[in-house]
């Protein structure tokens, strides 16, 4: 049995006999010396290497080595050069059994049987299925296209199925027809027998194959996309632009490192650290952006390798570096410590507690060494109970219960209690020289039932639960300047002095998700999702009340009559 050798041909792996691989090995080396003196030698040898691969592949047919009798075939198909008579290997070849001249199965005619249907990437404006017919049919591709073009207009006469049916045929026909990708392929496209000289012929008329072309489409979106990208890569460069001149300005020329550093941090170095590492990542980011827009723009433009590796790595260093120090700055805030305290009230049925709010602050203010915190939320919580008291609760954090238990001991909430008024602040104080520590202080009015109180600019009332009931103080008292009169009755919190009127007023003006109200000339209609009550009246003639709970109806005439009606 011959020796056998695993050999690449073309990019195909084949296994072969010794004598056949020799007789492959003799034709390649005849025709490099054949073409010695050609500038594309190599690329006409590439691409006969690469036919005679898949003759060889359709020729085995499952058969594992190809011996002596494969290769004669496909010297026989691709040709020996016209001109090797004088040479001294013709002898070599003629000893061998192998024909100098071109067999008939070398030689064919150009007729549609020998053609192969392919579209053509090298000259198309979609898929290349026009170029491709055009080769296939040996016309100029300009007559296919404009076949093409005109199509369409003969959606008068067909009633548009033209249109749609080209459109999808040739879909179909760019999916379904493959793409010639070799001198192999096209030459099959146009009939002509693949072998030695017509591939040498066809470098020779064409030189080697240049990158498929891009369809109009296809370059046209490529243009779009990159307009595109610019647009986001100029409005990203311009935020950053504006963040870093705006934290350089925050950090250089404002008052942030002067009076907040204080409250943010106790180690002002980590803050110096934040600053230089942020704008560092500022940098790089906006040297990145300017980079990729200049390449976006040419693509001559490159961009030095060491760039590539430092702009990366100083921004994953600066990204890093801020986490680090936020997770300090976090270690501050992971212990909690909370303190209630109760402050008695003087409370009786016959003496009017009167609530309200000192509002000596606005917003957040710095007192010296001292820093104001302000809540506006203008809001009293009362809870109905035996006592009555105010519960203050505190709470404050810090880098350990010890820590947080030091920074809750500096916090002053400056409630004041002369009698029956009582103010409470809108703020509170961390205490000199404390930093912040997400500082919170609650306030819970406690009163018993038939205490009466008041609170100043009272507006909304909400119960939220069985226990709390919030009073919102935006407007002064009610609409018509008396105080409003409140008192737990029952456990339940009523106005003792509001009259329908007043209701009325709130709710022409005032509507929420469980209530409307719309007042017209001649109509006036309420309706209270929550306690089930609707009325529709026409002042002066007509009064229609309907209670959902207990399922009555009212209605009151112009003199004064009542009509009442009891579903049971």
């Amino acid at each position: 049995m011959d020796k056998t050798y695993n050999i690449g041909l073309g990019g195909f792996s084949f296994i072969m006999e010794e004598s056949a691989f020799n007789d492959l090995k003799n034709y390649i080396a005849t025709l490099r010396q054949k073409w010695s003196e050609d500038e594309g030698r190599e690329e006409i040898i590439a691409d006969i290497e690469y036919r005679m691969g898949e003759l060889l592949q359709e020729h085995l047919k499952g058969k594992e080595v190809a011996d002596r009798e494969d290769i004669k075939y496909l010297i026989y198909t691709m040709g020996m050069p016209n001109d090797l008579a004088d040479d001294d290997l013709t002898e070599n070849y003629a000893e061998n059994g192998f024909s100098a001249s071109r067999t008939s199965a070398s030689t064919s005619t150009n007729t549609f049987a020998n053609k192969k249907l392919y579209r053509n990437p090298y000259h198309r404006i979609l898929g290349g299925v026009a170029s491709g017919l055009a080769n296939y049919f040996g016309i100029d591709r300009v007559w296919i296209r404009l076949a093409l073009v005109l199509a369409p207009f003969l959606d008068i006469v067909m009633m548009g199925i033209s249109t749609s049916s080209l459109i999808i045929l040739y879909i179909i026909a760019w999916i379904v027809i493959p793409k010639a990708t070799t001198v192999s392929d096209m030459l099959q496209a146009k009939g002509e027998p693949v072998n030695a000289e017509t591939i040498k012929e066809f470098k020779a008329a064409n030189g080697e194959l240049p990158p498929p072309r891009e369809s109009f489409f296809r370059s046209a979106l490529k243009i779009l996309l990159k307009i595109i990208i610019l647009t986001i890569l100029i409005s990203l460069v311009a935020v950053v632009l504006f963040i870093g001149f705006t934290v350089i300005g925050a950090i250089f020329f404002g008052s942030i490192t002067i009076d907040y550093l204080p409250l943010l941090t106790e180690n002002t170095w980590s803050f110096g650290v934040a600053s230089t590492a942020l704008i560092i990542a500022l940098a790089s980011i906006i040297t990145g952006l300017i980079l990729l827009s200049i390449k976006l723009i040419s693509s001559s433009f490159r961009v030095h390798k060491a760039a590539k590796i430092a702009i990366p790595i100083i921004l994953i260093g600066s990204i890093i570096t801020l986490f680090t120090l936020a997770g300090i700055e976090a270690r501050n805030f992971t212990a909690k410590s909370l303190k209630t305290n109760s402050i008695p009230l003087a409370a009786t049925p016959n003496d009017t507690l009167i609530f309200s709010f000192n509002k000596e602050f606005d917003s957040n203010t710095f007192l010296d060494d001292d820093y104001a915190m302000v809540d506006n939320k203008n809001t009293f919580d009362f809870i109905n109970s035996k006592d009555a008291k105010i519960v203050v609760t505190k709470t404050s954090r810090g880098k350990n219960f010890k820590d947080a238990q030091e920074t809750l001991s500096k916090l002053k909430f400056p409630i004041k209690v002369l009698s029956n008024e009582i103010e409470i602040p809108n703020y509170f104080t961390l205490g000199k020289n404390t930093p912040f520590r997400n500082q919170e202080v609650d306030y819970y009015i406690h009163l018993p039932n038939n205490v009466p109180f008041v609170v100043k600019g009272a507006r909304f009332v909400e119960q939220r639960n069985q226990n709390h009931t919030y009073i919102t103080s935006n407007e002064s008292n009610k609409p018509n300047g008396t105080p409003r009169v409140f008192m737990f009755i029952d456990g339940e919190l009523k106005c003792t002095n509001c009259t329908d009127d007043d209701v009325e007023d709130e709710d022409s003006t005032e509507t929420d998700n469980d209530s409307i109200s719309i007042d017209g000339e001649n109509l006036k209609l309420k309706a209270d999702g929550k306690n089930e009550n609707v009325e529709l009246e026409i002042p002066g003639k007509i009064k229609i009340e309907a209670d959902g709970k207990q399922q009555k109806v009212k209605i009151k005439l112009p003199d004064g009559k009542e009509i009442v009606n009891i579903n049971e």
